[in-house]
């Protein structure tokens, strides 16, 4: 909190420190190498919890843009992080790289799955290897 005045003109001159440190935390630009060691230390320490007996992997994080600054942070079910480890990741991110006066969005991003629409067909050979071991199974018999 800064205090100033209009009617004496107190206070303006650390207001305008405050207003150009703001501005220039928001526009600055992170490094990839340290926005993904600062993401694999935070990660290390205290993982995202798990949703369906898995937790979300996060690979790497890289900068998104300025004004207000922007972490991309890429990885496998990170649809499944919730906003409380966000606000962790923001939290540590703000902390080490010591960002004042400004908010600092990140966004989560999970690769395609290249065999998420494809149907398993067998081949010639492995239809004739499942008839074969079928002759050796019970019917009727669970496992």
């Amino acid at each position: 909190v800064i205090r100033l005045s209009a009617l004496h003109g107190s206070g303006i001159e650390p207001l305008m420190k405050a207003v150009l440190e703001s501005w220039r935390n928001a526009m600055r630009e992170l490094p990839t190498s340290e926005l993904t060691r600062v993401l694999k230390k935070a990660y290390e320490s205290h993982q995202p919890p798990m949703v369906r007996g898995r937790s979300a992997k996060l690979n790497y994080a890289h900068f998104g843009g300025k004004c207000p600054p922007r972490i991309i942070v890429h990885g496998n079910r990170t649809d499944t992080v919730p906003d409380e480890y966000r606000r962790y990741l923001e939290n540590t991110f703000v902390r080490h790289f010591k960002i004042k006066g400004t908010p600092l969005l990140i966004h989560f991003r999970s690769g395609k799955n290249p065999f998420k629409d494809r149907k398993n067909v067998l081949t010639d050979r492995q239809k004739a290897k499942r008839r074969r071991l079928k002759k050796f199974t019970k019917r009727g018999s669970r496992r």
